[in-house]
């Protein structure tokens, strides 16, 4: 008896708690905005200085802060490819908007990794907002408020403020990505200006979220009825995209005499698709290295999981690498990754397997790399994820009462994810 009575209480509550929200006049939302966003602030200022401020730079590893180091030397934007070619550093191995990031609180303030902190804190603290606008749009406020009272305080999104990467600011772009696209059934010109801006910065964070495009043609189509004009506003926002991506395009161009915007797909295709490689992060099997190399590696365990730095290029390649093409070199590793799949089909299904079960559920090697994740980290972790992915699951479910429009928001979210992993 008492626990239905329990029930209807809560019921009741929630009931009010919606009336609520749907009579909620624009002044008091953006109170509750303001309010939502001053929390997520607090929250993740609270996670930099618990688990330390993210110090921005690590020469011999980071990219982003060896290239924002470089040019304050005036060196320009280089990066020595881990130790391989620091007499002949690669020119545009990333694409620029996170390591200028780091380049303005390196240059320009006195507490860089504080400022760095405080920055990512802000960048959080305004997806939170972005996902309410989001989920109001294709959903109610009650849902909406739920949604980002969540962000707000994702352990994994608190973990992320407090490292120097760039996941924060592009779980921001995409965020924003898939709400300006949504609010594109609004009139206006507004919105496709904010998604074409949107989409550009997010391809000068990270290359793969040039995908993000067809994801948005795709559910324009879908949702066409909805939307007035709807090719003339996907237009001015590929223009503003064009734009917003031209200066690093031209350069490019200046440097290589070609149209190229990164150089990190070689290594990244090799990282996961030869050998040795777990399939996560840089880790490798260290029998299978030294059996590859037979290299006897003595500084590392006979057996297990290990992050050898610098990571191990395909035979043949350490002896020319400091020589070769940025753009060849870049042609090569992938080369070297497709020739893999092609000898060793048995090998790379199996590691395609162990790929998806690390991608959903935890990679291996997981608190390695301990100036970033602490091992302690790996049960947590687990336990936070555990429902998370169940409600997903269910979303997933439900979505498809409107597929057409929350379809393309479910590739973008796993694009994210492959992005974002």
């Amino acid at each position: 008896m008492g626990v239905f009575a329990g029930r209807t209480k809560m019921k009741r509550c929630t009931v009010r708690l919606l009336k609520k929200l749907m009579e909620l006049d624009p002044a008091h939302e953006c109170r509750m905005l303001s309010g939502l966003f001053i929390v997520a602030l607090g929250v993740r200022l609270g996670a930099v200085i618990y688990l330390g401020v993210p110090y921005p730079v690590y020469e011999d590893l980071m990219e982003p802060g060896q290239i924002a180091q470089n040019l304050i030397r005036g060196a320009g934007y280089a990066f020595d490819f881990y130790g391989y070619r620091p007499e002949a550093p690669l020119k545009a191995f990333i694409p620029p908007l996170y390591p200028l990031l780091v380049y303005l609180v390196l240059r320009w303030t006195p507490e860089p990794a504080v400022a760095l902190g405080l920055a990512q804190a802000l960048i959080g603290a305004l997806t939170v907002v972005l996902m309410y606008l989001l989920i109001r749009e294709v959903a109610d406020r009650f849902v909406a408020l739920l949604s980002a009272s969540f962000t707000a305080i994702y352990p994994v999104f608190l973990v992320q403020v407090a490292r120097p990467l760039p996941t924060t600011l592009v779980s921001c772009l995409i965020t924003t990505v898939m709400a300006a696209t949504v609010f594109l059934r609004h009139e206006g010109c507004g919105w496709s200006l904010a998604l074409g801006l949107a989409m550009g910065l997010a391809a000068l964070a990270r290359t793969t979220m040039l995908g993000l495009i067809p994801i948005v043609i795709l559910w324009l189509w879908l949702n066409r009825s909805d939307v007035s004009r709807p090719w003339r506003k996907l237009g001015m926002a590929l223009i503003v995209t064009g734009l917003v991506i031209a200066p690093w395009l031209v350069r490019n161009y200046l440097v290589f005499g070609k149209w190229v915007f990164s150089t990190n797909a070689g290594i990244t295709f090799w990282n996961g698709n030869n050998p040795f490689t777990t399939g996560s992060g840089w880790d490798v099997y260290i029998e299978r290295l030294r059996l590859y190399t037979g290299q006897p590696f003595p500084d590392y365990p006979a057996h297990g999981i290990v992050t050898p730095r610098p990571y191990p290029l395909p035979k043949g390649l350490e002896t020319k690498v400091a020589q070769l093409d940025e753009l060849e070199l870049d042609r090569l590793l992938f080369q070297a990754g497709t020739k893999f799949i092609k000898t060793q089909p048995q090998l790379w299904l199996s590691l395609t397997v162990q790929k998806l079960i690390s991608f959903w559920w935890f990679r291996p090697n997981i608190g390695a790399v301990t100036y970033l994740y602490n091992p302690e980290w790996l049960l947590p972790y687990k336990l936070i994820y555990i429902p998370v992915f169940s409600l997903a699951v269910i979303g997933v479910m439900i979505s498809f009462r409107r597929w057409q429009t929350y379809r393309c928001l479910l590739y973008t979210s796993d694009a994210a994810d492959e992005g974002l992993g």
